[in-house]
């Protein structure tokens, strides 16, 4: 078994009640855990380094696990790592959290063009279209079959892969990176899946817990 990266998104400032979950889990056995706080740079700059990063060390997967994400379980980087070792199959893995939105669906497409899904709600381990990016497993030799667009990035000596892209269409709304990168991974075919049984809740910077439960619809 090979190396994790793990990858903390950060702008720098965390809340404690992400800290203490962060400092608190319960990390994969056997493995070497590479951890890394990638700050001063956007999201989709910070994702694409990280990427980059653990394709030039050879690590077997990078683990994103960004600064508002809190998981209800301590276990669950270990039921992510353990999906992939188990299915070689699956290339990428994502939890299960909600958007920051007032109707917090989770961040889960299972059809492309479909809407957000509740096909987690099981517990098992689904294949979809697009799964959040901001609690993810990658598998390393899976991602090395693509051939990214280099690009240039201030402080950065050699040009990164663009793995991951946010785009602004005015009017129109923004391409996230969850977005992009599901369609880099359906150009490239590789399969991305959500874990059912991996749930985590969102916290904004002033302290409010979104929680996926929230969007349900509850008949009378």
């Amino acid at each position: 078994m090979g190396d994790i990266f793990m990858a903390v998104c950060t702008l720098g400032n965390v809340r404690a009640e992400w800290a203490v979950g962060f400092a608190s889990a319960q990390q994969p056995a056997g493995r070497v855990l590479h951890l890394a706080l990638v700050k001063n740079m956007s999201v989709a700059d910070a994702r694409n380094y990280a990427l980059n990063t653990a394709c030039a060390m050879d690590a077997e997967y990078l683990m994103f696990w960004d600064d508002d994400i809190i998981p209800r379980q301590s276990d669950a980087p270990k039921l992510l790592i353990t999906a992939l070792d188990q299915h070689p199959e699956i290339d990428v893995i994502g939890g299960v959290y909600p958007m920051r939105r007032d109707v917090p669906e989770p961040v889960v497409v299972e059809r492309e063009g479909g809407g957000y899904s509740w096909c987690w709600r099981d517990g098992k381990v689904h294949p979809v279209y697009m799964v959040g990016t901001g609690f993810m497993a990658i598998r390393i030799a899976s991602i090395k079959q693509a051939a990214p667009n280099p690009y240039d990035h201030p402080g950065v000596d050699v040009p990164i892969g663009e793995y991951f892209r946010t785009e602004d269409f005015g009017d129109l709304g923004q391409t996230t990176d969850d977005y992009w990168f599901a369609e880099f991974c359906k150009h490239w075919k590789l399969k991305q899946y959500v874990h059912g049984g991996v749930i985590a809740d969102q916290i904004q910077d002033y302290g409010e817990i979104m929680r996926v439960e929230d969007a349900e619809a509850v008949m009378a």
